[in-house]
């Protein structure tokens, strides 16, 4: 018998306490396996009306399975190329309410904030098709897990749980025809809308999504990463097309996105030990000693300072001697007052030191 909880006039809240016969699809366009999907008399007949929802009989009404143990979670655009996208966005500051990262493929959003999501296909689906919206956790360690709200904020208590009929759930949509699936063998969480047609002169369609809980909450996401699932179904529940998108439900999310993005941009720097790291790192560090470093300060000299001399030396050693002692005094010129204070003090002290008089032997030769 169908269980049906707390039903208002714009939600619904399906949960079936019975076991569903399982239908394998014959095709290998699915990954998952679905039960039987059959409605009763309805303008979209994978959408239930809420005056129909208590006039049909349990057995009349066979509703697809939303999961399996492992549902899948690759993009597959299928006959009728099922894909999304997000509008123009604002700058992405800190107080933006969501934001999409084309470079992570991925969606930043704040809690409960009404999220647009545009939703394409190259041909047109056949009548009945819904879209199913479903959470999954990305870590193979928790991905059989249901992904639900933390119980601070699915309590009857939370003003975002008034007179809604499915607290628990994390994806909630906008529209008046959305109703809320709970899997009988899985216990997995789903939201199912029909799928209409574009407006004339639109080439998709837009939902609104919210989400209900932040990915820091305990008990629920406790900063596990989560990815939503949006597939595309036939009235029999046979999968048209796939496409999941990462998220991040968090307070900031201009914030988050930019910290997301320069990791990101890090990892894909060359690894150290190339030879494009070693040029970046050579020129990182002459562009700091450049600007880090203070030019030497010159040393006021008068105009035949500056001019250039030539002397001419015999021997190769005296030459040498000579070419030390202009280095010297060429270094001399661009040294501080309190450098050249400091020379003369070290200087002062290594002279200053008597020197130790050694014993004289028997040859009248000093020796230590």
């Amino acid at each position: 018998m169908w269980i049906i909880d707390n039903l208002v006039t714009d939600k619904r809240y399906v949960s079936p306490s019975y076991e569903t016969s399982v239908v394998t699809p014959s095709t290998s366009t699915s990954d998952m396996t679905y039960t039987e999907y059959s409605v009763g008399q309805s303008e979209y007949p994978g959408v239930i009306p809420i005056n129909q929802l208590a006039a049909i009989k349990p057995d009349q009404l066979k509703l697809a399975q939303a999961t399996c143990a492992l549902p899948a979670t690759n993009n597959w655009q299928g006959q009728y190329g099922f894909s999304l996208s997000f509008g123009v966005q604002e700058k992405p500051t800190k107080t933006t309410a969501w934001t999409y990262s084309e470079m992570k493929d991925k969606l930043f959003v704040n809690m409960g904030a009404a999220c647009p999501v545009r939703f394409h296909t190259k041909h047109l689906p056949p009548p009945g098709t819904i879209l199913r919206a479903m959470a999954v956790f990305t870590k193979p360690e928790y991905v059989t897990e249901v992904v639900k709200r933390c119980l601070t904020h699915s309590s009857r208590n939370e003003a975002s749980n008034e007179n809604h009929p499915a607290p628990e759930h994390l994806i909630r949509c906008e529209s008046s025809q959305a109703y809320y699936l709970v899997d009988p063998t899985t216990g997995r969480h789903s939201v199912v809308v029909p799928y209409e047609n574009p407006q004339v002169g639109m080439s998709f369609i837009v939902y609104l999504f919210r989400f209900m809980c932040l990915g820091s909450c305990v008990g629920g996401l406790n900063r596990r990463p989560i990815q939503i699932v949006f597939t595309l179904e036939n009235d029999r529940g046979l999968c048209l097309g796939r496409r999941a998108l990462e998220i991040r439900i968090c307070a900031c999310p201009g914030r988050d996105r930019r910290n997301e993005e320069n990791l990101l941009e890090k990892q894909h720097e060359p690894q150290q030990g190339t030879v494009d790291s070693v040029k970046r790192t050579v020129v990182r560090l002459s562009q700091e000693l450049w600007n880090n470093t203070p030019l030497p300060k010159k040393v006021k000299t008068s105009s035949d300072d500056d001019k250039i001399f030539t002397l001419e030396v015999r021997g190769r050693k005296n030459y040498e001697y000579l070419c030390i002692m202009r280095d010297a005094l060429e270094k001399q010129r661009y040294l501080t007052s309190e450098q050249l204070r400091a020379y003369q003090h070290d200087k002062e002290l290594h002279f200053s030191k008597p020197k130790k008089k050694g014993n004289k032997n028997s040859s009248g030769e000093e020796s230590d």
